[in-house]
């Protein structure tokens, strides 16, 4: 069987094979750490008396409940 191109790999092989690739393994860390530091760590000790007095936390659950519309 000839080897399968890059591009014609399904989606799990393909990540799979980038995140073994040397070059590409920086960037793979550096997006794991970013999606914590932005993700994760701005949640950590937030309460719900702080989402109660959010303005901004307000404002967009209202805007998941669609009162506005």
């Amino acid at each position: 069987m000839p080897p399968v191109h890059w591009h014609k790999l399904p989606w799990r092989q393909l990540i799979s094979h980038e995140i073994r690739r040397d070059g590409f393994k920086p960037f793979f860390i550096g997006m794991g750490i970013s999606a914590f530091l932005c993700g994760v760590v701005p949640s950590i000790g937030f309460t719900d008396e702080d989402r109660k007095n959010s303005v901004y936390y307000q404002q967009r659950m209202r805007t998941m409940k669609y009162e506005d519309h």
